[in-house]
This record gives structure tokens, sequence and C-alpha cells, in this order.
């Protein structure tokens, strides 16, 4: 999908997958090392392509759980308070791709 769009002169924007320690549904499958894998393969394809990459698993993680208790009530549920993180990150790097502010306000009333 990423090189369609590419092909087709649509910015593409890559982000990470969010840190979990465990799942609730299915115990004992120890996320937390492969999402770290998986967000480095990600990160470096968005490199390589010159994709824009949005790191949302550094400020959530933390070095015991590696997501934070406060932001991530249980692992792949987010809250209120992870959400407001998402949008200002998202904020930042539209605000890099997009030339006019009309526009960019307009794509955020969907967050």
């Amino acid at each position: 999908m990423a090189e369609l769009a590419k092909a087709n002169n649509i910015k593409v924007v890559l982000c990470s997958v969010v840190p979990a320690y465990d799942y609730w549904w299915r115990h004992g499958m120890e996320p937390a090392e492969k999402i770290v894998a998986l967000n480095k393969m990600i990160k470096g394809y968005a490199e390589k392509n010159h994709f824009v990459y949005i790191d949302y698993h550094k400020p959530m993680k933390d070095e015991k759980t590696d997501s934070k208790s406060n932001t991530v009530k249980m692992a792949c549920t987010p809250t209120r308070l992870v959400i407001k993180s998402w949008r200002q990150l998202l904020k930042k790097e539209f605000r890099t791709l997009c030339d006019s502010l009309t526009f960019l306000q307009n794509i955020l009333t969907f967050f």
C-alpha cells in the first residue's frame, strides 16, 4: 500500500506499534521484544523509502513494563491520554507535511 501511494504522489506516514507487555486475550506471548523488532523494521522501511515515521512506542514505554501504566490501561487498549498524545504527535508531523494551516485543520478534525 505504501509503495502504491508513493507511486501516486501520496505522502506516506508509517507509525510504530504501541508497547505491550502482555495481551489480556492471550497471555504468555511476550510481545514486548517482538514489537521492538517490528518497529525497527517499519522505521527502516520508512527511512529507505523516505516516508514519514511516527514513533508512538517511545513516548509510551517505560523500562519495567514497556508500557506506561498511566497511558495504557490494558495492553493495546488506549485511554484518552494515549489518544491525546497520538494526536499531538500527528499534529507535529502533519505540520511539516502541509503547506496550508487550513488544510491541516481540516485533516485534524478527523482525529
